[in-house]
């Protein structure tokens, strides 16, 4: 194989690993630098260094969470979505802010149509084309189902055993207590 083959299929791997996995893995990324920074600053090294370190993952866990907020249309965690849209030089950047921006309608709403004659209607569905030609609106071909009693009975029994399992874990061990409050800060 040629070497720009091979190069352009690692730089096409590279992209879709990049948009299905970067932003989750620059989010814990930049927590893990954070962490190694405060662990190392506490341990007693140098104290520029394990700040650049913690500016740095502070920086990555940022991008990651910009890069989320544009892959999914919405903010992974309220402390970045205040980030990006409090500071005025990072504003810009949120990917939401024209839809916070513009507060009219994208469409203009139709009037209301007053029914007329049937020369009217005949005159407009001749400026149309006539009515064979006209688009026909599609139907699903597929009935929807709805589930059943026993499955969502049995999905509502899992959801609840979930959450109290997760509330009791929280409830009886510390150290869960607090990795559920850092995960809520940081989600």
């Amino acid at each position: 194989m040629s070497p720009l083959l091979i190069t352009a299929a690692f730089v096409a791997f590279t992209i879709v690993v990049v948009w299905k996995f970067g932003y989750g893995l620059a989010r814990i990324a930049g927590i893990v630098l954070v962490l190694k920074g405060l662990v190392w600053l506490v341990a007693g090294a140098a104290v520029g260094a394990q700040l650049g370190a913690m500016a740095a993952g502070t920086a990555v866990w940022l991008t990651g969470h910009l890069f989320g907020a544009y892959r999914h249309r919405t903010w992974g965690s309220r402390l970045a979505k205040l980030i990006f849209t409090r500071i005025p030089g990072l504003r810009v950047l949120d990917p939401q802010r024209r839809k916070r921006q513009s507060r009219r309608p994208t469409r203009p709403e139709p009037g209301r149509r007053v029914p007329g004659d049937d020369w009217t209607q005949w005159e407009s569905e001749l400026d149309e084309g006539s009515p064979h030609e006209r688009k026909v609106p599609k139907t699903s071909p597929r009935q929807h189902h709805r589930s059943s009693r026993i499955a969502r009975i049995g999905s509502r029994v899992a959801r609840s055993a979930a959450c109290t399992a997760v509330r009791l874990t929280i409830r009886h061990v510390p150290a869960a207590r607090a990795a559920h409050r850092a995960y809520r800060f940081l989600r």
